[in-house]
């Protein structure tokens, strides 16, 4: 069962698998917080959506069992929702948040 929580400081998903990813704070301003809490060592692409579809960045990096803290720049972001896709390189992980900025 996923479970989707999002509340007035964050936005947070919670996997069955101990998989856990947080976006702090939100809404964003000039950058967020990324925190995975991973249960392998693996490499994941993170990819900035707009409400539109548009792809707007993407990146690479690498995790670790535990956790695992990202600083991802927003200040070039217009006003508006937004939405962090995380992929394994594995396919392990697939999930999505949703952020505002």
């Amino acid at each position: 069962m996923d479970l989707f929580n999002t509340d007035i400081t964050q936005a947070s998903q919670i996997l069955n698998d101990g998989f856990k990813m947080t976006i702090s704070p939100n809404p964003v301003n000039e950058k967020f917080t990324l925190t995975i809490n991973a249960s392998n060592n693996q490499t994941i692409r993170l990819v900035i959506i707009a409400v539109t579809g548009t792809k707007i960045r993407e990146t690479s990096e690498i995790i670790k069992t535990g956790e695992n803290s990202f600083s991802v720049p927003t200040g070039n972001l217009t006003q508006g929702i937004y939405f962090l896709k995380v992929i394994s390189n594995d396919g392990s992980i697939n999930e999505t948040l949703k952020f505002v900025k």
